[in-house]
């Protein structure tokens, strides 16, 4: 996500366009807030994945097919 801004902000610099750029940034502490509710609710979801592919013999999923993607 911050290549992807920084690379964004490359291109918008090489056109001129710099004066027009806005990126809203989350504050240290917001960040850090963020990420730690992100983090309880991966170790959730771990558990509980975890748990239901154990309880499942015969199953066609297992933990490592499921990926989490947080918008």
């Amino acid at each position: 996500m911050l290549f992807s801004l920084f690379t964004l902000s490359r291109k918008l610099k090489s056109k001129k366009s710099r004066k027009n750029l806005k990126i809203l940034l989350r504050t240290h502490q917001e960040s850090m807030t963020w990420r730690n509710e992100f983090s309880q609710e991966c170790n959730q979801l771990r558990i509980f994945t975890a748990s239901s592919v154990a309880r499942t013999t015969n199953s066609l999923f297992n933990a490592s097919n499921i990926h989490v993607y947080y918008d």
